[in-house]
This record gives C-alpha cells, structure tokens and sequence, in this order.
C-alpha cells in the first residue's frame, strides 16, 4: 500500500472497523486525523496507537456541520493538506433496508 506521508482523515475511527483501519495507515506510514464523538474512546485509542507527531485524535459529531468543518480545518492546518477522507461514522440503531428510512432518519 502507498500510504507513506498521505493525509488521512477518519471519521469513527473509536469503532472496530476505523480502528483497525487506522493501525493499518499508521503501518504504512499515513498521517491520520482520528475522529470520534467519546472522548474516552480517543483516549484509549491513543493510549493503544501512541503519542505521534503525524497522528491527531480529535473529538467531534458528524451531525454538526461546524464540527465536521472545524475537524477538517484542524488536518489541514496540521498536516497542510487532505488526501482521503474514510467515513466509517454510523449512527447507532436498528439496522434495516434502507429503502425504510425516513428522510430525517437518513440525514441523520
């Protein structure tokens, strides 16, 4: 994988699946803005992954629009810019086929 010096940010990244995804950036030499809503979680991931120089652990919820602008104003100003974006966020609740959303359920 070419990922050394890319610009990665990850949203969800406290869950099972962003984690594991962002042990694997790291691996391969990204530089990761890690996003998730509980502050505890990012504090255990960073406890997990370390203190480092090209790794950001920010706090935020993908519902706000000035958090998720104010996130991705921080990458930038840290690593200057954004290569990719992985959206792993989800919103915890039933799982059912889309097609039974509410529009306000889906924009959630």
């Amino acid at each position: 994988m070419r990922l050394a010096g890319k610009s990665i940010l990850i949203t969800g990244a406290t869950g099972s699946i962003g984690k594991e995804t962002a042990k694997l950036c790291k691996k391969n030499g990204a530089k990761l803005a890690l996003l998730g809503r509980d502050r505890n979680k990012l504090n255990e991931l960073q406890a997990e992954l370390g203190v480092d120089e090209n790794i950001i652990y920010l706090e935020y919820e993908a519902r706000d629009e000035s958090a998720v602008a104010s996130a991705t104003n921080k990458t930038n100003e840290k690593f200057g810019f954004l290569d990719a974006v992985i959206a792993y966020a989800a919103i915890e609740g039933a799982v059912k086929p889309l097609t039974e959303h509410t529009y306000e359920q889906f924009n959630r």
